[in-house]
């Protein structure tokens, strides 16, 4: 399961944490101090994923895939739909 392009780059400018590390939180082979999944949870809900603070630090790397694809699919459908309605 593959990630957005620019999903990372996202949180990244949010909350200052590099593309790297990121990567190994959701690939589960580092896992985020309790201040810093809270720092991860407040960027998705701002940027409209629905991965909270418990998942960046107790949820499998598909569990935190899935949460942040299935809020993109969301957005960009969103996208789509006002664009159709603006023609």
């Amino acid at each position: 399961m593959r990630l957005p392009n620019g999903t990372l780059v996202k949180i990244h400018k949010i909350t200052g944490i590099s593309t790297p590390n990121l990567s190994e939180y959701i690939s589960n082979k580092r896992f985020p101090s309790r201040n810093r999944a809270i720092v991860l949870g407040n960027a998705c809900a701002k940027l409209g994923f629905n991965v909270p603070k418990e998942t960046w630090m107790f949820g499998t790397t598909e569990e935190i895939k899935s949460a942040l694809i299935t809020c993109n699919q969301k957005s960009e459908d969103s996208t789509t739909k006002k664009q159709m309605e603006i023609f």
